[in-house]
């Protein structure tokens, strides 16, 4: 007779030998009946014999003792109803850190027997998460054992609204903050007893209100908000490749991941020799190895750029896909009215989306000949001045000292008929518009050729005009009227 780890208690009624004998007749006729069934009816899950089940995610060897399902416990295993083994206990010892978390097993069509925890939501109520000496699932009063069997499958959580199973099911589905009331923080997940124990309180602040954790820090009205949001929006996750769907080897393809699955795991599938990484590792993404992680907000979705590399030619595939969230994944599971209703969430639920996208890798580069103008030269046509030198008669030169008087003109020296007396040095012929100032600034540089335009000279005809500071004028009949700095500037005829 096998001894429960919680102690020896009184043997079971003898209504259940009774019990087991008309079960191992249902049994035999259920076999009997698929023996006969006809041929092309859906295939019967025949009743397992005894096993011993795996442990549930992280126990780090506590539910050894535990996992073997035989007797009374494998009569309901078969009925397909989940199996409690142990709690959460510590992994240095036997203590129960959460006891209203347990490990459960149950048969999962197309994968077999499936360890999973299952979460309390009713916290008043029994746990049932026992082992009688005969094999049978109950729970210890102190004084009896009351024998439950083991959690059947419900349709809900009748005690709870919609949003309230909606918001648990995430909680089972992924990892969340947790702030405890001492304001200590960590995380609520299945990693370890502790974080289940956070994850456990989580739920009571959805299903009965925790007496332990911070329920306003950590589920407060806008973080309900925002998984509820996330529940009911439609799963999408999409892939595209580049525009340009050939590339050349060696060089990078980008592709776009859009998906509002945040928090789940991703995986990215690629060919050999295909190298995958994040184009922008600032981005609300990570990649670890083939495990692409999306974080975001929006229902719509959120877009992530994948760089893609190979360097050989040929076709690429990149793949994605994931495990949404869905109210469907989580079990609600109760054996009796004083027991438990429990959340239990199948990770191996084959409820996946997924999308793939191509590209070519070419075996030379793909390279775009820019289209260069050669840009028009016009030279410039330039004017050379037509000079026309006229000879004056009969002109002597004499040097005359010529004195720098201050001037009363608008330019610094006498006028006539109203114009300046200074001559004015000509724009240089270079289409730029430049002060006429001799080329200086200030004007200090000495003109060299022509000079303004040739004075009349004496009864219509012209005379000769010089830069220098002297020059010369006929001495007959003349007299000089006016001075400038630079010369004679005005000659008038004396006549007799």
């Amino acid at each position: 007779m096998r001894i429960s780890r919680y102690g020896a208690g009184p043997r079971s009624p003898g209504w259940l030998a009774v019990s087991l004998v008309l079960s191992t007749i249902v049994l035999m006729f259920g076999i009997t009946a698929v023996l006969a069934a006809p041929a092309g009816a859906a295939p019967v899950v025949p009743p397992r014999e005894a096993f011993t089940a795996s442990e549930c995610e992280n126990s780090n060897g506590s539910g050894v003792g535990d996992l073997v399902i035989d007797r009374a416990r494998l009569a309901d295993y078969n009925d397909g109803q989940i199996v409690p083994m142990y709690y959460n206990r510590h992994p240095d010892g036997m203590e129960a850190i959460a006891p209203g978390t347990v490990c459960g097993v149950f048969e999962l069509p197309g994968t077999g027997p499936t360890s999973e925890w299952m979460y309390c939501t009713d916290k008043a109520l029994k746990i049932c998460g026992q082992t009688t000496p005969e094999g049978e699932s109950g729970y210890w009063t102190g004084t009896e054992w009351v024998v439950t069997g083991s959690a059947k499958q419900l349709a809900g959580n009748p005690r709870l609204n919609e949003d309230q199973q909606l918001i648990i099911s995430y909680l089972l589905q992924n990892p969340h903050p947790y702030v405890d009331k001492n304001g200590v923080t960590g995380i609520a997940d299945n990693g370890n007893s502790w974080n289940r124990s956070n994850r456990q309180e989580l739920v009571w602040c959805i299903s009965d209100g925790s007496s332990v954790a911070d329920c306003e820090a950590s589920l407060g009205q806008a973080e309900r908000e925002r998984i509820l949001a996330i529940m009911k929006s439609t799963p999408a996750l999409t892939i595209s490749g580049p525009a340009n769907w050939e590339v050349g080897a060696g060089e990078t393809a980008t592709f776009t991941v859009s998906t509002n699955l945040y928090g789940i795991p991703l995986a990215i599938g690629a060919p050999a020799g295909t190298t995958v990484s994040l184009c922008d590792p600032a981005a609300t993404a990570t990649l670890t190895g083939n495990t692409l992680t999306v974080t975001g907000t929006d229902t719509a979705g959120t877009e992530v750029l994948l760089c893609v590399t190979a360097e050989d030619p040929g076709d690429v595939t990149i793949s994605v896909g994931g495990q949404p969230n869905s109210h469907e994944k989580i079990r609600w599971n109760q054996s009796d009215p004083v027991c438990q209703v429990f959340a239990t969430f199948e990770t191996k639920l084959p409820a996946r989306i997924s999308d793939s996208a191509s590209v070519t890798f070419l075996d030379t580069p793909v390279t775009t000949t820019p289209v260069t103008t050669t840009p028009v030269t016009t030279t410039p046509v330039t004017t050379t001045p037509v000079t026309t030198t006229k000879t004056n008669t009969a002109i002597i030169p004499i040097p005359i000292p010529i004195p720098i008087p201050g001037g009363t003109g608008s330019s610094g020296g006498p006028t006539q008929g109203g114009a300046p007396t200074s001559y004015v040095n000509p724009a240089p012929n270079n289409a730029g518009g430049q002060s006429n100032n001799g080329g200086h600034p200030g004007g200090d540089s000495t003109p060299t050729g022509t000079i303004g335009g040739r004075p009349t000279a004496i009864d219509g005809g012209t005379a000769d005009q010089s830069s220098g500071p002297h020059i010369g004028i006929a001495v007959v009949g003349l007299s000089v009227i006016a001075l400038a700095a630079c010369g004679v500037i005005v000659i008038k005829r004396n006549r007799t």
